[in-house]
């Protein structure tokens, strides 16, 4: 009871005063229809909305740009068609006192060049994707600035629909095949180290922040521990979260336990049965970095203060 009892009181991000502390993460349900979250889509959220569910992120990977090739149904938010089923949306579960928020993505090497528009994938490293297959070409620097632009515009476009907030997806997408030494092999400002294989993340969250304002929640989701195929260790994954507090660039976030590039690194990260349950929990309590400097999850009277230094 005493469990129940807290995921069913109140919690606060930022402005954004939940009823209840259950979420339902972003997932592509395949019911868009010409890109779009039309009535159906709508109606698949509300019934969550009905049920009391405090928060919805919808819009599993949607797209930001054309250059994101569409594999499984998902939103395209690369241009402002989106922004009226957004309002439809929001209105439809503001109604039933749930917040809403859309996952914005670029899918990078994770698709096939066969698909949307049939543009080559892109990735920040010729490295094949494991998963699709797909050969991406290396970007150049005003690729990623075209990109990081696509996210802050796609943002805007959430905040214009009257959703509550957006989520930028890192796992396994563009995002996090530059923060990925398994897919990042670059020699250049985006390479290497830590710092320079978060800088293509960074850079998308001040882009974001400055195009919609401190107002408008901004989170992200990542993959915190690649450790099951070789990638980002614990001790990176921790850094990342560190970072991001330190620069105040997200206002929460929303964390993957293993790498999902590969077929068994999907298993892991989505586990089923065959292991134990809730294998990841122990992320909530270990993103403290051992100085006690910063504290990732602040959480004090059911309100989220924030990624930022603590006193």
């Amino acid at each position: 009871m005493t469990a129940c009892k807290s995921l069913l009181s109140p919690f606060s991000i930022k402005h954004l005063r939940l009823k209840n502390r259950v979420c339902s993460v972003g997932h592509a349900p395949i019911y868009t229809q010409d890109g779009l979250p039309q009535e159906r889509y709508q109606r698949y959220h509300e019934e969550k909305a009905k049920g009391g569910v405090g928060l919805s992120i919808f819009g599993g990977s949607s797209n930001i740009s054309r250059y994101s090739g569409s594999i499984f149904g998902q939103i395209y938010v690369g241009d402002d068609r989106v922004i009226p089923y957004f309002r439809a949306f929001a209105e439809r579960m503001h109604r039933h006192g749930a917040a809403l928020m859309c996952q914005i993505s670029h899918l990078g090497r994770r698709t096939r060049w066969d698909s949307g528009d049939w543009l080559p994938t892109i990735g920040p490293s010729v490295i094949r994707d494991p998963a699709h297959h797909s050969v991406p070409r290396a970007m150049a620097v005003a690729e990623i600035r075209r990109v990081t632009q696509s996210f802050a515009e796609a943002a805007y476009r959430c905040k214009e629909g009257g959703l509550d907030g957006c989520e930028l997806l890192a796992t396994s997408h563009l995002l996090g095949q530059f923060l990925s030494p398994l897919s990042n092999q670059r020699k250049d400002e985006y390479g290497g180290s830590l710092e320079n294989r978060m800088r293509f993340l960074l850079e998308a969250l001040e882009a974001t922040r400055a195009k919609v304002g401190d107002a408008f929640i901004v989170g992200v989701r990542f993959a915190a521990d690649e450790s099951n195929e070789g990638g980002l260790t614990p001790e990176e994954g921790i850094e990342i979260a560190r970072q991001l507090g330190k620069r105040g660039a997200a206002d929460f976030l929303n964390v993957n336990g293993a790498y999902s590039s590969t077929t068994h690194g999907l298993a892991e990260t989505y586990a089923g049965m065959a292991f134990k349950s809730a294998p990841y929990i122990r992320w909530t309590q270990i993103f403290t970095d051992k100085n006690k400097k910063y504290k990732i999850c602040t959480q004090k009277e059911g309100k989220w203060s924030g990624l930022t230094k603590t006193p």
